[in-house]
Order: C-alpha cells, then sequence, then structure tokens
C-alpha cells in the first residue's frame, strides 16, 4: 500500500494523494493522523521527521520538509 494511503487511513487529509511526495525512509508512526493536513506540492523526507496533531503543512505554499 503506498504510503500517502496508509496516512490516509490514519486519518491525515491528504487533498490529492499524487502531487505529494513521501520518501519511503519516513516513519509513518511519527506522523499524527489528529487533524493534519498535507497539501499538494509538499515533500516530506527523512527517517526522523516527526508531524505532531493540528499540523496543515504547505496551505500557503509548496513545503519541504526533511528530519
Amino acid at each position: 500500500m503506498e504510503t500517502a494511503e496508509k496516512l490516509r487511513r490514519k486519518g491525515v487529509q491528504i487533498p490529492i494523494p499524487p502531487g505529494v511526495e513521501i520518501g519511503p525512509e519516513v516513519d509513518i508512526g511519527r506522523i499524527s493522523g489528529e487533524r493534519v493536513v498535507i497539501h499538494p506540492g509538499c515533500r516530506i523526507r527523512g527517517e526522523r521527521t516527526l508531524i505532531l496533531p493540528g499540523v496543515r503543512l504547505g496551505a500557503e505554499a509548496p513545503v519541504t520538509i526533511e528530519n
């Protein structure tokens, strides 16, 4: 199963999954499913990446985060 789909099943809102890049090293256990939104154009990389409840990535512009 694709990482974006796994995150959506956790409750993460990803309006356009093909528009989001998530590296294979990202531990989805470190991404909260509570009120998290990842907008198109975002890139998420790094095994130490941590996304906490309520985070909205890329609401204003594309974002790249790493660790």
